[in-house]
């Protein structure tokens, strides 16, 4: 699990990712482009059937194909309350774009990415070198913090491991600071951790009415 709010970005080669994952990230000399090693073709086979049907090569990536109405230009993103936004994962490009800066100009002083390093390699733009479709030091300058604790996609993250998003999340919103949490598309991690929070700041009626809300395909809550 990785926690800085200051300079989280890694500058590192080479991830090797423990588990069952198997997944090793290199950086080819003399190429900024990174490549990446999976054993067997699940992912990509899954990432070329999610592009069917979008011009940015990933349906999960493109708000234009999700229900409702984006909250920040170009970003699959919902305001599930005042303080708390779900999101799909941004990319460079929206960074570069003002993405980072309307973050912080709305209030948001934190950013909980839950992806693991290097996936979903083919979705949308693609990886960059810091593992991620975008540089996580590109929100720190913008004065956004940053948070990465990681867990598989579809499947469930040990108790310690909420736990310790649900209380950072409390922390900034404590503070009556705004905070953004992203996945790869914003559906399964993101609207588990925002259930989880908004269960545990016992705002039980909130929850109830973003889950029945949400409830359908494609939805921040899939």
């Amino acid at each position: 699990m990785t926690t800085d709010t200051r300079s989280s970005c890694s500058t590192a080669s080479t991830w090797k990712e423990n588990g069952a994952t198997d997944r090793i990230f290199e950086t080819s000399e003399g190429s900024s482009a990174p490549s990446w090693k999976e054993n067997g073709i699940t992912d990509r086979i899954v990432c070329f059937l999610e592009g069917l049907g979008s011009p940015s090569g990933c349906r999960h990536e493109d708000f234009r194909l999700q229900n409702g109405e984006e909250a920040f230009r170009g970003l699959h993103s919902d305001w599930v309350t005042n303080e708390l936004l779900a999101c799909a994962r941004p990319t460079d490009a929206m960074i570069e774009d003002g993405l980072a800066h309307r973050f912080a100009e709305r209030g948001i002083r934190l950013i909980v990415n839950l992806e693991e390093p290097g996936e979903h390699p083919w979705c949308g733009p693609g990886i960059t070198a810091s593992g991620f479709s975008y540089t996580p030091d590109n929100f720190i300058k913008a004065g956004v913090g940053y948070l990465h604790v990681p867990w598989k996609d579809m499947a469930c993250p040990p108790f310690p491991t909420m736990l310790s998003i649900v209380q950072s999340i409390s922390v900034f919103i404590g503070r009556r600071q705004k905070v953004a949490v992203h996945c790869h598309a914003g559906l399964g991690r993101t609207g588990l951790v925002i259930a989880c929070y908004l269960v545990a700041a016992n705002s039980l009626a909130a929850a109830d009415a973003w889950i029945t809300a949400n409830a359908e395909a494609g939805s921040l809550c899939g």
